[in-house]
């Protein structure tokens, strides 16, 4: 298993310990929060990445997953629409598709910030 697959996993854990009792929120709400994360923490000159409700994507083991195209769109499932998930999706966006160390520490400044 490479160190990738590992960090993954141990994300994905943490995001569902976490998560665990989340409100879902409307997706307007969710995406005024996104701008202001976006705002405050991004260095980069183009705008926040578009947030919007969808179907996400398969997983492996056929659940759907949301996830971060790039810094241009977020795409958040039914079950995902909370402030974790969101939080997490614009990790990525700052950071980048991996799970590595820079996404880790954005995505606990984050959490420390937002939350």
């Amino acid at each position: 298993m490479t160190s990738h697959s590992v960090n993954t996993k141990r994300v994905y854990r943490f995001d569902a310990v976490l998560a665990r009792g989340e409100l879902v929120l409307p997706i307007a709400e969710l995406r005024c929060l996104g701008q202001r994360i976006w705002k405050w923490h991004s260095p980069y000159k183009a705008k926040c990445p578009q947030i919007v409700a969808g179907s996400g994507m398969r997983f492996h083991d056929g659940s759907r997953i949301s996830f971060c195209e790039g810094r241009s769109r977020i795409e958040l499932t039914r079950h995902d629409r909370n402030k974790i998930i969101l939080i997490h999706e614009m990790a990525h966006a700052l950071t980048g598709w991996r799970h590595g160390i820079a996404f880790q520490n954005k995505y606990a400044e984050l959490l420390a910030t937002w939350l």
